[in-house]
């Protein structure tokens, strides 16, 4: 006879069985990879184009600045690449333009250079275009000191501006955090909702087709909600490992490798573990929940609170992670759900102190015990009515329909 304490590990194994040989959630999987994949090689051909990828040149003194251009973007970590095309004379030129729109012309007219794009004007915000005004400016120094009679270090001295920071840097910019604001944001959104929903939605076909009657024959209710919960929570941090590895794994080979710091690594451990955490409380709740529909129709009806509870942490982070040393952003890290995205992303940047996670963990683990006591409260007092849709007073305070 079956150890009834041990049973949800038979109920979470076919939780888990079930939904590896079904078919649409293979499928699904494999377009999140073949879609992940087709971003990174996307944004690896974006990337790819630059403000200009050639500077096309009539004689040395153009040539000795492109490469000067080069140096300068070198050291400033730019994965800009600037190639030299030699022209015989501006006719050659102006015919390289007319054949490649990234390719733009350098020449000194009347002691001033110029920078000519062929049918539009080289942007002044791009970082080859900096490069290049920056080596003009090198060599019309050296220049002008060549012929005032001085050495040219004498008259740049001191015109440099060092730049820093007092605080010290993770190595990832604020462009880094806002993007991994979003994609924390989705992830969780996306998985929460789409897990929570597959959850509501077995509750309430077990309930309809009379299975859970014979479940329940020689499983508690308390087994089946764990083993539910348990089996749920394995796939979806599954997956979401998957995701966040194959992404960064993706991002690695791209013209962005740079941003995997250690500190993004670190910040992706910890919203896999808050996940893990705020996932539970959230799978309690969309079970107790499908407990509550006596039809699949009622679904949406009793699953939308904690859809639209979702929607609102979604859209807190986007809004508030512009300022991530904003009080908006600092109470999110000790609500619980939100902290689940809103805590790695303040480690991100060292805008939490090193008992900040500890703190906010234990917060989180804090509500996930209570989510799961009150769910399976009303899943034990629901999941055997069929007269209608339960309220959540009555699915609260009525008797227990199964031990």
């Amino acid at each position: 006879m079956t150890n009834t304490s041990s049973a949800w590990r038979l109920v979470a194994s076919r939780e888990v069985d079930v939904k590896l040989r079904d078919k649409g959630f293979i499928i699904s999987m494999i377009i999140t990879v073949l879609l992940i994949v087709a971003i990174s090689v996307v944004l690896s051909i974006i990337s790819s184009k630059h403000d200009h990828d050639s500077v096309v040149v009539t004689d040395d003194k153009a040539a000795a600045i492109v490469k000067v251009a080069q140096q300068d973007l070198a050291a400033r970590g730019s994965t800009d690449k600037t190639e030299v095309v030699r022209a015989a004379d501006e006719a050659e030129a102006h015919r390289e333009l007319q054949n490649d729109d990234n390719m733009v012309y350098l020449h000194q007219k009347d002691g001033q250079w110029h920078l000519d794009g062929y049918d539009k004007t080289p942007s002044a915000d791009g970082s080859s275009t900096g490069a290049m005004e920056r080596a003009v400016a090198v060599a019309a120094v050296a220049d002008n000191a060549k012929v005032a009679g001085v050495d040219a270090s004498t008259m740049t001295k001191g015109m440099s501006l060092q730049t820093g920071q007092v605080k010290p840097s993770d190595g990832t910019s604020e462009a880094v955090r806002y993007m991994l604001a979003i994609v924390f944001s989705v992830l969780f959104m996306m998985s929460a909702i789409y897990y929570g929903v597959m959850i509501a939605n077995s509750v309430v076909e077990e309930n309809q087709s009379r299975i859970v009657e014979i479940l329940l024959t020689g499983v508690p209710a308390r087994q089946l909600l764990i083993g539910k919960i348990v089996g749920n929570t394995v796939l979806a941090v599954g997956q979401l490992i998957i995701i966040c590895g194959l992404s960064m794994l993706a991002v690695s080979f791209s013209q962005w490798s740079n941003i995997i710091t250690f500190a993004m690594s670190w910040s992706v451990m910890w919203f896999l573990l808050f996940f893990l955490v705020g996932f539970v409380a959230l799978a309690s709740l969309y079970a107790a929940a499908g407990s509550m529909a006596s039809r699949s129709e009622d679904v949406q009806n009793t699953t939308s609170p904690l859809m639209y509870l979702i929607m609102i942490i979604y859209f807190w982070v986007v809004f508030s992670m512009s300022n991530p040393d904003g009080m908006s952003a600092k109470i999110g890290s000790y609500v619980p759900i939100a902290s689940v995205v809103f805590m790695p992303l303040r480690m991100l940047g060292h805008r939490a102190e090193w008992w900040e996670p500890i703190v906010s963990i234990f917060v989180t683990l804090g509500f996930t015990v209570f989510a799961v006591l009150a769910g399976e409260r009303i899943y034990r007092r629901s999941i055997l009515q069929t007269n209608g849709r339960v309220s959540f007073k009555n699915a609260w305070k009525q008797n227990e329909s199964v031990a």
